[in-house]
Formats: C-alpha cells, structure tokens, sequence
C-alpha cells in the first residue's frame, strides 16, 4: 500500500509555497499544510483589527531568485518598487518618507538633518 502523499510541506508561506510547487513540478504528490487562514505567509494582507488591514513587507515578487522563477515557469513578474519605499512616524503628526530616489530622499532627510543628509548618497552606495 503506497502513501496518499510523497511530500507533507508544512506553512504556506513563501517558501512553503516555492517548495511545494517544485515538488509538484517534480511529479511528487504534495500535501501543503498552513495553519493561517491562507496561504502566503507575509505575503498576505492580514486584518489586524477589525476593518483595519495592513501589508506587514511589500508585495515586491522582485526578490523570487531567477532559478526559482525559471524552475517553476513563473512569467510576468516584474520587480515593483513603491514610493517610498519608507515610512517612520516622527511624533506630532510628521513622517519621513524615503524614495528609492537618493536625490528625493536627501533632500527629505536635509528637513530634519543636513549632515545625514549629505551622507545619505555614500551610505546607499556602499
């Protein structure tokens, strides 16, 4: 008598989900447990209060490695980058917004401190 799984994955998260899929490419019958009440991991978008919904990371695909986006024919991804990128709460209502934009985000970063500013361009080239 054969087993009615080849694989159990356990979490649906993204790497749950990359896993579970290779294995299914591979010809493997996979069984995907996810405790949530679906899957993607942080991926998802969940309701941490009524009403109230929050992405926890972007939903940038721009990081899946290129082997993985081959190995399972994943097409149409595309590397989406908001702006900002960033957003801190400052107190009294103000928030600093980085842009991906080294010239954008210095001259937000001058508002609250020149010499960070002025650095800002050599720290993200490092």
């Amino acid at each position: 008598m054969s087993a009615p799984f080849d694989a159990i994955v356990i979490g649906g998260g993204v790497n749950g989900l990359v896993a579970a899929a290779t294995l299914g490419k591979a010809g493997r019958r996979v069984l995907l447990l996810e405790r949530g009440g679906e899957p993607g991991g942080q991926c998802r978008t969940p309701e941490f209060a009524p009403g109230f919904r929050a992405d926890p990371l972007s939903r940038d695909a721009g990081w899946v490695p290129p082997p993985i986006v081959r190995e399972l024919g994943l097409t149409g991804l595309e590397l989406v980058t908001p702006d900002p990128t960033v957003s801190v709460p400052l107190g009294g209502g103000e928030w600093l917004s980085l842009s991906p934009d080294v010239g954008r985000a210095a001259e937000t970063i001058r508002r609250h401190s020149p010499r960070d500013a002025a650095a800002w361009g050599p720290f993200t080239a490092t």
